[in-house]
């Protein structure tokens, strides 16, 4: 089970790099500048394919698993972002969406669309040594990304296989503070 919590920090670290860029007013696809909060929140998790009885351990990985994406948010100071108008105006979050997961693994993508405000990501990643599918749906906006992210990870030689669902919601919360 060590190895669907490492599983979820490289998820969180790669998810954290697709979220860093910045925006600028008026276009959907671009953020506003100035503070943004990003927060996480796991929606679902569920590991198949593991020995009978390991319910209640399983039960027990969610907050682990939530700990370790805020953590990895934090400590890749990714929690609350202040952003320039020049590096707003820089952002491109379909380039970033691929960066971040490139990251994380080796991937291919499927679909990597962000226009009109809309969101629609789907890849096939090899992390940690086991084949994962991606799928990231959301909206954005100027002041708001709301995206939810579902990951399917087939059992495999040793491995349990997973379903995990990761909300995601960045928000501008104002001008930058010095």
């Amino acid at each position: 089970m060590r190895k669907t919590h490492f599983t979820a920090s490289i998820i969180a670290l790669a998810l954290a790099g697709t979220l860093s860029g910045c925006g600028a007013k008026a276009d959907p696809n671009k953020r506003e500048p100035g503070k943004w909060k990003t927060e996480m929140k796991l929606e679902g998790f569920e590991l198949t394919g593991v020995p009978a009885g390991a319910e209640a351990q399983m039960a027990a990985m969610k907050p682990q698993i939530e700990a370790a994406m805020a953590e990895k948010m934090k400590s890749a100071g990714l929690s609350e972002q202040c952003y320039s108008a020049e590096q707003s105006s820089q952002e491109d979050i379909s380039k970033g969406l691929t960066k971040g997961f490139a990251q994380a693994g080796s991937c291919k993508e499927s679909k990597n669309s962000v226009t009109g405000g809309k969101i629609d990501f789907a890849a096939t990643c090899d992390l940690a040594g086991q084949s994962v599918n991606i799928a990231m749906n959301g909206t954005m906006d100027p002041k708001k990304i709301d995206a939810v992210m579902n990951f399917n990870a087939l059992p495999a030689s040793g491995k349990p296989g997973m379903d995990m669902k990761i909300r995601v919601l960045a928000t501008h919360m104002g001008k930058c503070t010095a």
